[in-house]
């Protein structure tokens, strides 16, 4: 029993993903909230989420916008705070319950460094496969001539087989509201579904998709300097 267990933490320790999570969380753990916040199998993986803060304070980054609300807008939205950031951060969700549970863990200074958009989910003219997607109405009037240079992509849900599709309107509702130059990072890249829409992506918008890890991919328009933990 002994040998068996001296062997399941050799294969913890040398695993590369075990590992980058446990840095980047150490690395992240001043921008967590202080009280307790649940991280699931649906959260973002430490690990991507640290590659998407680097990218942001290396690179510059002045106006990011992420499709599905959760641990990162409370780390950037922190980061923001406490480095006195000059950053412009909407944050968009399709429920206004989740909005109100992260918006609890905010602080009254971080409040002001995130602007949260509730859109319900909705038929799309951009969808494939009449997936449903954020009511882009919503977000044109909430988005205004923001032009962004930073884009996470981990919503909505799509972990079924009828919404595998759902996260692709993202790509087409942003073309004309991109900087000259940016980055857009896709998150469950190990599904089907998102292995599908970089294809498509790679096809209509001539972007090429670069590995992180096993989950999370970019593509950029620009070399910019390395980010990559």
């Amino acid at each position: 029993m002994l040998n068996k267990i001296k062997t399941i933490v050799k294969e913890i320790i040398q695993s590369p993903k075990i590992s980058q999570d446990s840095i980047a969380l150490m690395w992240l753990k001043d921008f967590f909230p202080e009280k307790y916040f649940a991280l699931t199998s649906s959260s973002l993986r430490p690990h991507s989420l640290m590659n998407w803060i680097n990218d942001i304070i290396i690179n510059k980054r002045t106006s990011v916008v992420e499709f599905g609300s959760g641990i990162s807008t409370l780390v950037l939205s922190n980061l923001i705070a406490h480095e006195n950031l000059d950053i412009n951060f909407v944050s968009i969700d399709e429920s206004r319950e989740w909005i109100k549970v992260l918006d609890s863990y905010l602080s009254i200074e971080q409040k002001s460094k995130v602007k949260f958009i509730h859109a319900p989910l909705t038929e799309c003219n951009f969808s494939l496969k009449n997936s449903k997607w954020y009511d882009s109405s919503i977000l044109e009037k909430a988005i205004g001539h923001i032009r962004f240079d930073s884009v996470l992509i981990d919503g909505p849900i799509a972990f079924r087989k009828d919404i595998m599709l759902s996260r692709y309107p993202a790509f087409e509702f942003m073309q004309k509201r991109f900087q000259k130059e940016y980055i857009i990072f896709l998150d469950d890249t190990n599904r089907d579904g998102e292995k599908e829409i970089m294809k498509i992506c790679q096809r209509r918008f001539g972007y090429k998709f670069l590995t992180i890890n096993d989950s999370f991919c970019y593509a950029q328009t620009s070399n910019n300097y390395n980010f990559i933990f």
